[in-house]
């Protein structure tokens, strides 16, 4: 639960019981990660990059770049690694360490801000764009596929 501020207000003189509440909304920590698992672990940089922007921290894009970083080096290890199909596995293996660098580097700050009223962001946005990027790249291989 937040602190409760009981300063008095300068105008009525009365007591102020409610607790100051963030305008701003960030998306969770489970936000982030389902974008991680339907789009990318760039997806899921992208939403920590607008928490970083309402919290004002100003690490937004190093978030994006350990999110592409996760990605890119997922898709290495995809290739040289694993079996072929393995696509499961390199999909929780992005998904988990997505999860490991969330929860390190935005988990108390969320945490922080839901305690003091903060609300969260809605996570229909990112997966309806993700839906729609499946639904191009879907397209796509359908296309590509007939033009041969």
């Amino acid at each position: 639960m937040g602190k409760v501020d009981h300063t008095i207000l300068d105008s009525d003189l009365s007591w102020d019981t409610e607790p100051r509440v963030p305008p701003e909304r960030l998306y969770s920590i489970g936000a982030i990660l389902g974008i991680s698992v339907f789009a990318s672990a760039i997806a899921g940089a992208v939403l920590m990059m607008h928490n970083a922007r309402q919290l004002r921290s100003g690490r937004g894009m190093i978030h994006l770049l350990a999110g592409i970083g996760i990605a890119v080096a997922v898709v290495a290890i995809g290739a040289y690694v694993l079996p072929e199909g393995a696509g499961i596995v390199a999909t929780a293996i992005q998904v988990g360490a997505m999860y490991a660098y969330v929860k390190a580097t935005q988990g108390p700050q969320i945490d922080i801000w839901q305690a003091a009223g903060g609300r969260r962001a809605s996570a229909w946005l990112p997966v309806g764009i993700a839906l729609g990027v499946l639904a191009l790249a879907i397209l796509s291989v359908v296309l590509l596929g007939n033009l041969e």
